[in-house]
């Protein structure tokens, strides 16, 4: 099986994650209303064939790439002390690669 096979197979395989019916009760305990709301798949790559299998599959991928360099613009003009450790490093990171001074911690 090709790599791409594989990862088509793979966005087939990942609609059925969202319809279990644990799944479907804790959507509904969240306010989640039957198919109102999106099924994503968070990827690093996709072939054409898996955007062409999820699309089918009624699943919107999303690059995780772009999502990291989204939430680093989005906080790097922030002049705010992060107190989770995931966004502080996030903040930092991006501020690092423009030059840009830490925001002072005291």
């Amino acid at each position: 099986m090709s790599n791409a096979h594989r990862e088509a197979v793979g966005i087939i395989a990942s609609a059925h994650k969202f319809t279990p019916k644990p799944v479907i009760a804790k959507l509904k305990k969240y306010g989640f209303k039957k198919n109102k709301y999106q099924r994503i798949v968070v990827t690093w790559d996709s072939t054409q064939d898996a955007k062409v299998a999820a699309k089918t599959a009624g699943i919107e991928l999303w690059d995780f790439r772009d999502l990291m360099l989204e939430l680093a613009a989005s906080i790097s003009e922030k002049r705010t002390y992060f107190t989770d450790d995931t966004l502080r490093t996030i903040n930092l990171f991006a501020r690092a690669q423009r030059g840009v001074q830490p925001a002072d911690e005291s």
